[in-house]
């Protein structure tokens, strides 16, 4: 049998933006859904978003924007050209929309992705398809990533394209199509999701050229071949590196579920398979590699890791779910519904986890601003078992110091229980609950304690 117990020593009361990702989980009932920007604002269709990485810049929250669809001649509308959507004070709940980089039919078509290295540079995929024309030769796909400056002097106002006619990118790999989602790895490198091909890629840009220029020889790319990823058009498949373990983590969309990868791979065999314009390209075999849950997804889309955990959305159910990081896999902590009718990208940033609403045309922020330290408490403890638990829970307070109510929550944030407190121990009888992760809850008032998870087998 598993006891948890939790010894808290409150001091006074304040309010406080959330202190952890599990906050918004935990205490759902003190989030608050902020729309920062909407169509009114220039926000159309947005794919995803990311933060700028430079310290005096941290505040500013770049969006992608699809745009129009995929057409030929390569000829476009400016009106509905896709973009990125630039805003000031984002880390607020007013921000400034500052302006947007518009780039042309080429290097940024259907954006479904960006991701900031930690050089300023920044990366975007297109979720189109091309064709790799080099010279009067078909070579190849040609809708792989593309690396930019993030200096905005660049890109002219809203658009300018360079003299060479080739817009203010910085480097280009032509490795495959349907680029549904892109981390940053390392330096110039980033993983993506090939769509075209069902697998992953990682590209190494190397030495970047001059903004508008050509030379893409130096390119490294790696191909993952034994790995079956799937697309679902239009909807971002997004990646994210946990740092600390080198693992990578895949919205497999189209499959439903989530893989997690070894980047830290040594004892792998590598066949060439490209060496041309782009530089050098092999296939990889004999890779880690797993499946860490295909549970209760229907398109995950965004993802992100947080510390120990893992954040991702679900398209198909406009929900975030959160998941422990364990060594061998995850486990789901808790589910938020979000009033959104098409959530993709999401970030967790500025203690507020941001996402962006597709079909709503909206980015979106939301703030927990849950109370901390309740009022001058000694020290309080209590504890619940077993864990996991199957018919009845038990609850075991060493003094009730004024506590008033327990309140259990499923992990959608529904209460299943409310029970006032008129002793140091109760026994909860949890027979008919359905199976999933809950926390226990106490309130002196309306004020929580820190809550304590449990699993219903």
């Amino acid at each position: 049998m598993r006891i948890l117990s939790l010894f808290l020593l409150l001091t006074g009361s304040c309010v406080v933006h959330a202190q952890s990702i599990t906050d918004f989980f935990d205490y759902p009932e003190y989030n608050q859904f902020v729309v920062l920007a909407d169509s009114a604002g220039g926000i159309v269709k947005p794919t995803d978003l990311d933060f700028h990485p430079a310290p005096e810049q941290q505040h500013e929250c770049w969006v992608t924007l699809k745009g129009q669809e995929d057409h030929p001649g390569m000829m476009f509308d400016l009106e509905l050209a896709s973009r990125i959507r630039i805003l000031h004070q984002a880390d607020t709940d007013q921000p400034v929309v500052y302006g947007s980089i518009t780039g042309d039919p080429h290097f940024m078509l259907e954006p479904m992705a960006i991701a900031f290295g930690d050089n300023t540079y920044f990366a975007t995929t297109g979720g189109s398809y091309q064709q790799y024309i080099y010279g009067d030769e078909v070579i190849g796909l040609g809708q792989g990533p593309v690396l930019w400056p993030s200096e905005e002097a660049l890109y002219g106002y809203d658009f300018s394209f360079n003299p060479l006619g080739l817009s203010a990118h910085i480097d280009m790999l032509h490795q495959n199509t349907y680029s549904m989602g892109i981390a940053h790895d390392r330096d110039n490198a980033y993983w993506v999701f090939d769509g075209y091909n069902g697998r992953l890629i990682h590209y190494d840009f190397k030495t970047p050229h001059p903004p508008g220029e050509d030379d893409h020889s130096d390119g490294r790319t790696l191909h993952f071949p034994e790995m079956s990823l799937n697309r679902v058009d239009d909807l971002p498949s997004h990646l994210a590196v946990d740092q600390s373990t080198g693992w990578l983590y895949i919205a497999d969309s189209g499959n439903g579920r989530i893989i997690r990868f070894d980047t830290q791979f040594s004892d792998t065999t590598m066949q060439l398979v490209n060496d041309g314009p782009d530089g050098l390209a092999h296939d990889v075999f004999n890779v880690e590699w797993s499946v860490v849950t295909d549970q209760n997804l229907e398109l995950p889309s965004g993802i992100e890791v947080v510390d120990e955990h893992l954040l991702v959305s679900d398209h198909g159910t406009s929900e975030l779910i959160l998941y422990q990081i364990l060594p061998d896999g995850l486990m789901e902590v808790g589910r938020l519904e979000l009033p959104a009718e098409g959530v993709m990208g999401i970030r967790f940033a500025h203690q507020s986890i941001y996402y962006v609403d597709y079909l709503g045309n909206e980015l979106v922020k939301i703030n927990n601003d849950r109370p901390t330290a309740l009022q001058e408490w000694q020290d309080v403890s209590y504890e619940l078992f077993p864990n996991p638990v199957s018919d009845q829970i038990t609850l075991r307070l060493n003094d009730t110091q004024g506590i008033t109510q327990l309140q259990i929550f499923n992990a959608l944030g529904q209460m299943v229980l409310q029970r006032p407190v008129q002793a140091l121990e109760l026994q909860i009888n949890s027979t008919n609950w359905a199976t999933g992760v809950y926390h226990a809850q106490f309130y002196r008032g309306t004020l929580p304690l820190a809550p304590i998870r449990f699993v219903k087998e």
